[in-house]
């Protein structure tokens, strides 16, 4: 069985670090028993999920990492921004936090209802904190979460890697 673009996605993705896991065809939901807990760079593992079904989105895995020696820990943040959300952008939000703030280069992925995923790693663990604690339309990925990674599909359509913060063009 040839490889499917998902598949070698995943491969891709495990390749630069993160941690990845199949997500069912189609959706976000996660298509294995332990969902993110189950996410893996182990490419014996990836190949087995993606010849069982090769039509399986891409979850990422965010939150704590080890890298390095003596047990070192990063944390891997998606801020997640929505378009529309109680008639509010969080892309809106996102951009006059950041006139205030300041901004960091950031892998960027781009989502089916034109929202946005910045990718950011950090020293200290961010806890997940979908849906509370910040702006309508801004949502934090971090320790206990995970995002649909490019080039998964839904009803609503594609995502997709914004093309100058795509890790897999290089």
């Amino acid at each position: 069985m040839t490889s499917s673009e998902l598949g070698i996605a995943a491969h891709q993705l495990a390749d630069l670090g993160y941690e990845v896991f199949p997500l069912v065809p189609g959706g976000k939901t996660p298509a294995t028993t332990h969902g993110f807990h189950d996410a893996t760079r182990n490419h014996d593992r990836i190949t087995a999920w993606w010849h069982e079904n090769r039509d399986y989105n891409i979850g990422i895995r965010t939150g704590l990492y080890p890298y390095g020696d003596d047990d070192q820990r990063r944390c891997l943040v998606v801020i997640d921004l929505d378009e529309h959300v109680h008639g509010i952008s969080g892309n809106d939000e996102w951009h006059h936090y950041t006139q205030l703030h300041g901004d960091t280069p950031t892998i960027e992925a781009l989502t089916p209802s034109q929202g946005r995923h910045l990718y950011h790693w950090c020293d200290t663990e961010i806890r997940n904190s979908a849906g509370h604690n910040f702006p309508d339309g801004i949502d934090i990925r971090g320790q206990g979460g995970y995002v649909v990674a490019p080039p998964s599909t839904t009803p609503l359509g594609a995502y997709h890697w914004d093309v100058e913060h795509d890790p897999t063009s290089g």
